[in-house]
């Protein structure tokens, strides 16, 4: 029995050729689309959201997407979690979760070395502020926040977490901080 052999494009090396961008491109958004946190979420208005949205990767950005967070709540968890992140690299500790927002906004998780005393300070008086302002507002807030914001956990008290990103926000405002993320876009005022 004569062995059959397959047909298949190759380089000018012999390896297999390789698959070209687009075919590469579908290939990974049908692996986002199939993801398992991404299935089940729909947007304020009923409609999925596109598979694309950077925001899907996180428990806070899933939050916004679906309209139980507005955009200032939004930019306050994003913030206390670069807060965080910015506190661990002042004190050379390893992150938490490498995959949630707090790895992707603190780069790597190695050592401070490139950070100046005078950074590490000011991380330390940001962080200092902040968990205060959440202290104040109830016992849990701290730990339900950072369970959501920074370990990328599935939220069970939406309205503590709600109570703890309105303090930041209001806490954030004060400080006269730049917002990269609009106010009250058309979605959120539609939602409410």
């Amino acid at each position: 029995m004569s062995k059959r052999k397959l047909r298949l494009n190759r380089e000018a090396s012999g390896r297999r050729q390789r698959p070209c961008a687009a075919e590469r491109a579908n290939q990974v958004m049908a692996v986002a689309r199939n993801a398992p946190h991404r299935r089940a979420i729909l947007t304020a208005n009923g409609q999925p959201p596109d598979p694309r949205d950077a925001r899907l990767g996180s428990e806070l950005g899933r939050l916004r997407i679906q309209g139980h967070l507005t955009a200032e709540q939004y930019a306050a968890g994003l913030r206390w979690a670069r807060i965080v992140a910015r506190m661990r690299r002042a004190i050379d500790a390893p992150s938490d979760r490498a995959k949630g927002i707090l790895g992707a906004l603190a780069g790597s998780s190695g050592p401070a070395v490139d950070m100046s005393p005078e950074d590490a300070a000011a991380a330390r008086s940001d962080y200092a502020d902040a968990w205060h302002v959440l202290a104040r507002t109830g016992s849990r807030m701290p730990r339900i926040l950072w369970m959501t914001t920074v370990a990328d956990h599935p939220c069970h008290d939406l309205p503590a977490l709600r109570t703890a990103l309105d303090a930041l926000a209001a806490h954030f405002d004060e400080q006269g901080a730049i917002r990269t993320i609009p106010r009250r876009p058309a979605e959120d005022v539609a939602a409410t």
